[in-house]
């Protein structure tokens, strides 16, 4: 019996695996979360992989930021991932703009999709729990036994379910077996108080002087048994009750399966003992936000891609204040997305140099670039789940943020270091720009003017560039305007705007020494101080 038993429970894991290997291989369902341009990038490259013949996946949505008001005329246009989703053919009624991510219309939609892998590139958005439990993040700690994990947890999820059924369903038998003990004596009870009762009849037949007073005890007695009717009838109930809570809690105490049949008990060989160590990986705690109630969910999680060395540059702005900080080195970092800020645990980086002319722009599509690449590669071990053998938490001592920009950063402050300002400039490019105010003075009417001027490209230069002006007094020094600095360096600027309003009065350093250009304002015959 038991060796036969073990049999079928083999043979039954076996033709499990076997039929799943035979079948069609079912395409994971991705989501892809995103809304400037270099997200547009990374989908693009996600519809192209998906569109392979061995592709693993589909894009089976899309999530981006509403449509919003953008160029001079304001005009309301759908987010750049919108707009490249739409123009690559895909369906209009599965891109989803909600305003917060955490709107319950929202969620509804995308559980009925049934995803199994979301992926974020600058969606803009922050994803509260109840979204990154659609899908649900697991992560083992074991390296070694997560290599058997997908055969153990299923041996075990098979062994779970038959352990809960039939032990559970035999300790509600058990149950009903004590509730008919009680109903039996009650029963007993019953009989015997039916005896008393026609004794009680009989002496009144004999005793009629005492007859008023036998009646009154068989009505007392009769009033007893429906008494003892009730409390049977409540015991049979509140016994088939619990034992169902108990059948669907999977409360079990025994240490072997057990299962009642026509023929007695039959006592199963695979143990309650055996089936714990087939038991799936415990969760990581150190993933935050993450419960034992994920451990048997089919998803594969969130994966963000990140913009720098996790975990230097969490949040909003990793490029940005990167190059503000005039780093000599970033990369790209792909993580498991958890509720605490880019926290989550890393699957691979890729690393890059910084010179010292990249703007945050140039430097936002390559980063993106080498990601989209970087996430290609990974896939395939992130959809197995064998990129969770690798992963490598954060260290939390080591973070430093990456706050969001306020356009009241952008103004230059010249009593900083020409380099402070170089890089302010490169890491300001695109939104919202730099800003400065400079006076023009016209020497031979006296007039002066206040500038606002948008800083576009600057590099630190030697001194020698500013030979021969003021302390204080901005020069031209080959094409450029030239803002010098106590010590050996300054700031040559070679493109500005003069009309912050203008869009097109872009003048590069070709022009700054031209009669035409800002005449009655900068010119060569001009002081131009701060």
């Amino acid at each position: 019996m038991h060796s036969s038993t073990s049999l079928m429970l083999r043979r039954f894991c076996t033709l499990g695996a076997g039929g799943a290997a035979s079948s069609p291989i079912k395409k994971k369902q991705l989501v892809f979360l995103g809304s400037p341009q270099v997200s547009a990038s990374v989908l693009d490259t996600l519809f192209n992989a998906s569109s392979a013949p061995d592709s693993l996946f589909e894009v089976a949505a899309v999530v981006t930021q509403p449509p919003s008001g953008r160029d001079m005329g304001r005009k309301v246009m759908p987010s750049p991932v919108a707009q490249h989703a739409l123009d690559r053919g895909f369906p209009s009624d599965l891109i989803f703009t909600p305003v917060r991510a955490g709107e319950e219309a929202f969620l509804s939609e995308l559980r009925s999709l049934e995803p199994e892998l979301c992926i974020t590139a600058f969606y803009g958005n922050i994803l509260p729990s109840k979204f990154l439990k659609i899908p649900p993040l697991v992560l083992p700690r074991d390296k070694e036994v997560f290599q058997n994990q997908t055969h153990e947890t299923f041996a075990y999820s098979f062994a779970q379910a038959v352990y809960t059924m039939y032990v559970s369903g035999s300790e509600m038998l058990s149950r009903f077996e004590m509730a008919r003990q009680v109903a039996a004596e009650e029963a007993q009870q019953k009989r015997e108080a039916i005896k008393e009762a026609e004794e009680a009849t009989r002496r009144a037949e004999e005793l009629s002087k005492q007859e008023t007073d036998y009646l009154a005890q068989i009505e007392t007695l009769e009033r007893r048994l429906e008494r003892v009717k009730r409390r049977v009838a409540e015991e049979v109930k509140k016994a088939r009750d619990q034992g169902i809570r108990d059948f669907l809690d999977g409360n079990a105490g025994d240490e072997w399966l057990k299962k009642r049949t026509d023929d007695g008990l039959e006592i199963y060989e695979l143990s309650f003992a055996k089936a714990k160590e087939m038991r799936p990986l415990p969760v990581d705690r150190s993933s935050r936000g993450l419960s034992s109630g994920d451990l048997f969910g089919r998803g594969v999680g969130t994966v963000n891609i990140h913009p720098s060395l996790l975990p230097l540059y969490r949040g909003a702005a990793p490029v940005q204040r990167a190059l503000q900080d005039g780093v000599k080195e970033t990369g790209v970092s792909l993580a498991f997305t958890v509720r605490a800020l880019d926290a989550g645990p890393v699957i691979a980086r890729e690393t890059i140099k910084v010179n010292d002319h990249i703007k945050a722009p140039e430097l936002l599509d390559l980063l993106f670039g080498l990601g989209s690449k970087l996430l290609i590669r990974e896939l395939p071990s992130i959809i197995d789940g064998s990129a969770r053998s690798k992963l490598e938490t954060q260290d939390d001592s080591k973070a430093s943020l990456a706050p969001k920009i306020n356009p009241e950063e952008s103004w230059l402050s010249f009593d900083q270091e020409a380099s402070v300002l170089h890089n302010k400039v490169r890491a300001f490019a695109g939104w919202p720009g730099t800003r400065a105010r400079v006076a023009a003075l016209d020497k031979k009417s006296g007039q002066q003017n206040v500038l606002e001027l948008k800083v576009i490209t600057s590099r630190v230069c030697g001194s020698d560039n500013s030979q021969g002006g003021e302390a204080d007094n901005v020069i031209f020094s080959r094409g450029s305007l030239v803002f010098p600095y106590g010590g050996s360096t300054a700031l040559e600027v070679s493109e500005i705007k003069e009309n912050l309003e203008c869009e097109s009065c872009l003048i590069d350093s070709s022009e700054l020494n031209s009669a035409n250009v800002l005449r009655r304002k900068i010119t060569k015959d001009d002081a131009i101080f701060l």
